[in-house]
């Protein structure tokens, strides 16, 4: 990670002060902002933002770590004081169960988005987290690989979210995996009709939606998916 401490100095540049302010203030990528506070730290001061390439949090008593060229660095989210930017993947309990779920410990992904400068991540993995709508977007804007696990995604108004709205939500998915996650209403033909009315839900290369009730109509989905799905792909080829 690159921030400064300390005092800093203004430097005299050739460049008029108002694109000076407006490149600060609108970086066109990490790599660019990075450039921009090696090559004077009075930068970061007018826009202190940390870039992170993966911030995952481990139930192993450590908390929130960064991970940089595979090297993990424990990070005290709590006292964070800059704006984040997550470029590449955000992991909240991967790997790990939980004995004993409270509201902060499930509330862990919700709680960090404030702190988001922007979110980039093309890799969002979370488990036994609950999340708004809203942070879910912010969260999902890049995303190519999502995979939830107990996870509740609720409207402003308390509601659940539909899987429709989700994938919606995420127009660069790629991979998509649902594994107990409470949503509006449970797999039927009628959800799926509406999933394949989405452009990008032809691109996916993966969907996993596990816990179908044994009520779907497994058959009538496959005889509806033979018989739509070619048809909309070819009008959407034309």
């Amino acid at each position: 990670m690159i921030y400064f401490r300390g005092p800093y100095y203004r430097q005299e540049f050739s460049l008029p002060d108002s694109l000076l302010y407006y490149m600060i203030k609108n970086p066109l990528s990490p790599k660019v902002y990075e450039k921009l506070i090696q090559c004077c730290k009075y930068f970061f001061s007018k826009n202190p933002i940390i870039v992170i390439p993966l911030l995952k949090f481990d139930h192993d008593g450590n908390g929130w770590k960064v991970v940089r060229n595979g090297i993990p660095t424990k990070f005290d989210m709590k006292n964070a004081s800059h704006k984040l930017w997550i470029t590449n993947a955000l992991y909240v309990y991967k790997n790990e169960d939980i004995p004993n779920e409270t509201h902060v410990i499930m509330n862990l992904a919700s709680s960090i988005v404030p702190k988001f400068y922007k979110c980039d991540v093309t890799k969002l993995c979370l488990k036994k987290q609950n999340i708004f709508f809203d942070e879910y977007l912010m969260l999902a804007l890049n995303v190519k690989t999502l995979a939830f696990l107990d996870v509740i995604v609720k409207n402003l108004d308390g509601t659940l979210t539909s899987v429709e709205k989700l994938v919606e939500g995420a127009s660069k998915l790629k991979e998509f995996i649902l594994v107990n996650v409470a949503v509006s209403l449970p797999p039927s033909t009628k959800t799926f009709e509406q999933l394949l009315k989405l452009p990008h839900f032809f691109t996916l290369e993966n969907f996993v939606w596990a816990d179908i009730p044994e009520g779907f109509d497994i058959a009538m989905f496959f005889n509806y998916i033979k018989v739509w799905a070619p048809t909309k792909m070819r009008q959407r080829q034309r």
